[in-house]
């Protein structure tokens, strides 16, 4: 349960309405403050995985008020801890409408969209980023150095992208895509020039390195890591903490495979480029689904038509570009075993 500190930042003169709204919410323990310029603040704390619902219709009601400002804030403690209050039996005839089931807890929707949309951004610092992590992920694999090349994952940036497409995806936010799908774009094309470049310079020494091949346990693994940091999102989780978890699946093969390709051994980069194909598809797939079961949808109501359609049109590109993915797997895993 996260708790969040709201401030409604309002004009003295809808005081009495905003408060009737937030009585009939069953909001308690509401502080009030005045401002300099005939303005007031509510401010209560809420749980939320549930203040969605709340936050829209405040929004519906009071957003044409150019005062009217919601400001949410992450609560780390409170002194005295809150008692559960006892559930109180009702009466058969004053049945509540049955919510919706929700399958898992997350931060709100507008919590949510300000992390995501930082990281579809084609920044400045993002650039710099990718090159770091590609330098320092081409060092831990030309050494086989295993805590450089994890160094590497806890600087890699290229999850925040692929997840944003599929947080944009699911509410039909066809900009916050176009960005993801651009910013995602220009990660992988930096990598893969560091990666070539660096081959050129090493050429034959490079096929002393092992060809990295791919298996079905790479593209289980993919799915498992995307799902993980689309979790760990939902819960307000740090975006290192996810580029530790996954990451690991997306930059290394992409390195080989622009290393492999500036060699000249082009099979070998082949088979690396599958795996991180694989792995931007499955990391995507998972997040999409994830987004989905956590009951992500967009603000208005009339938008949710365009946003299924968009996330199951999704999800059967990305479902029939695994199924190939597969299928190319099973050929060269027996190519190679009857060679």
């Amino acid at each position: 349960m996260a708790l969040r500190k709201v401030e409604i930042f309002i004009e003295e003169a809808l005081k009495d309405e905003l408060a009737s709204f937030l009585e009939k919410s069953e909001m308690t323990d509401i502080w009030w403050s005045g401002m300099p310029g005939e303005h007031v603040v509510a401010a209560f704390l809420t749980i939320a995985e549930t203040s969605d619902d709340l936050f829209d219709r405040l929004d519906k009601k009071f957003s044409d008020n150019d005062s009217f400002r919601i400001i949410i804030s992450p609560v780390e403690a409170i002194i005295p801890r809150p008692q559960a209050e006892e559930e109180v039996a009702e009466p058969p005839e004053e049945k509540k409408p049955v919510k919706k089931p929700v399958f898992l807890l997350r931060i709100t929707r507008a919590e949510l969209y300000d992390d995501i949309n930082e990281f579809s951004a084609l920044s400045r610092n993002f650039i710099i980023m990718v090159v770091l992590s590609s330098v320092v992920a081409g060092i831990g694999i030309l050494t086989d150095n295993i805590p450089v090349l994890v160094g590497a994952m806890v600087i890699a940036p290229l999850l925040g992208p692929n997840l944003s497409l599929a947080f944009g995806t699911v509410l039909g936010d066809v900009e916050l895509v176009r960005r993801s799908a651009t910013t995602a774009l220009v990660a992988t094309a930096i990598s893969l020039f560091i990666a070539f470049a660096w081959g050129l310079a090493y050429g034959n020494r490079l096929s002393e390195m092992p060809d990295p091949g791919i298996n079905l346990s790479d593209i289980i693994l993919a799915f498992m890591s995307g799902a993980a940091g689309a979790i760990t999102i939902l819960r307000g989780g740090s975006a290192a903490l996810v580029g530790v978890m996954v990451a690991v699946a997306l930059l290394p093969p992409l390195m080989r495979a622009g290393l492999f390709a500036g060699g000249g051994l082009w099979i070998h980069s082949m088979h690396a480029f599958l795996v991180f194909m694989a792995n931007t598809i499955c990391v995507n797939l998972a997040g999409i689904f994830t987004f989905l079961f956590a009951g992500i949808t967009p603000k208005y109501w009339w938008e949710e038509k365009k946003a299924r359609t968009y996330s199951y049109r999704a999800l059967s590109v990305w479902t029939i570009l695994l199924l190939i993915m597969v299928a190319v797997v099973l050929l060269l895993n027996f190519y190679r075993s009857n060679q």
